[in-house]
């Protein structure tokens, strides 16, 4: 049977430290896939030689965007870039939760600015925590939560990040977190495969980030059917403002809402962690997703 050869997209630093990546190597071996790491922004990589390049985990990315969506509009000319350019050009800033809330996804209530005159009325809740962070951003660099006797603490948090060159988002802080923490679903090719639970990371102030992620306390988790319904209605809005375009990969965080119901707190299109340790047979399904893929 002849192999396949597929690039997997990382950044200097990353593939080293991405747990996913020895579990979803050695399961694509078993369905006749080579994977090599590609750093993104290596100028010597010819990415011809493959027969696709799946973004995995390129987590640099965020100082840069621009330059990112630009090498991979390149990279598109030689081989598929999978997921697709338009999908990651939509995901890749936070903007598309209004998209979400537009279509009545359930999404956690979100306030964006980019203006340096800012009122701290109008951009920060008037009562309860709230985290500060970029439009743009990935494994919780500069994001922080504050209290109400924090206001000028953040509002200073904002205006570095607007000069830095950053848009930024204001959501509260959803206090089911602490007891319960983040749900997460995995998806490949449209199907669900595995859930996982997520441990809250702002319990005060900054999350502590050494390197490009924060480390994070993940265990197996069953979705309820609630959560599904919301996940499976989120990726479908998605599927329509990307032109239609297949989702090899998708991640959707989701948190319980003060109504006991699940809102949308990211959907991780571009670069998620699949958490395949949580599920022994989750490496092996999204091998299968990916030889679909190439198919």
């Amino acid at each position: 049977m002849a192999q396949s050869l597929i690039a997997l997209i990382t950044a200097t630093g990353a593939w080293a430290t991405d747990q996913d990546a020895p579990l979803l190597v050695s399961a694509l071996a078993d369905v006749g896939i080579v994977a090599e790491a590609a750093i993104w922004d290596a100028p010597e990589i010819d990415w011809s030689r493959f027969d696709a390049a799946v973004v995995r985990s390129p987590w640099d990315y965020v100082d840069r965007p621009n330059e990112f969506l630009a090498r991979l509009e390149q990279v598109q000319l030689s081989t598929p870039v999978l997921n697709p350019v338009e999908v990651l050009r939509w995901n890749s800033d936070k903007h598309y939760l209004e998209d979400l809330k537009t279509a009545q996804i359930p999404v956690v209530p979100t306030r964006f600015v980019s203006d340096p005159d800012f009122s701290t009325n109008n951009l920060f809740p008037d009562q309860g925590r709230f985290v500060v962070k970029p439009t743009i951003s990935s494994g919780s660099r500069n994001t922080a939560q504050y209290s109400q006797d924090e206001r000028e603490l953040a509002a200073a948090h904002v205006t570095d990040l607007i000069f830095a060159g950053h848009q930024v988002m204001v959501q509260p802080y959803v206090a089911s977190i602490d007891q319960v923490g983040e749900t997460g679903l995995m998806y490949f090719f449209g199907e669900f495969s595995h859930g996982f639970g997520k441990a809250a990371l702002l319990t005060h102030g900054k999350a502590q980030v050494d390197g490009l992620y924060a480390v994070e306390t993940i265990t197996p988790r069953q979705p309820s059917s609630a959560q599904l319904e919301v996940a499976q209605q989120a990726l479908q809005v998605a599927s329509q403002h990307c032109q239609g375009a297949e989702l090899l990969y998708a991640r959707v965080d989701l948190l319980q809402g003060p109504d006991g119901q699940p809102q949308v707190l990211e959907l991780e299109l571009t670069e998620p962690s699949y958490f395949l340790g949580t599920d022994p047979s989750s490496p092996a399904r999204a091998a299968r997703a990916y030889a679909r893929a190439l198919s």
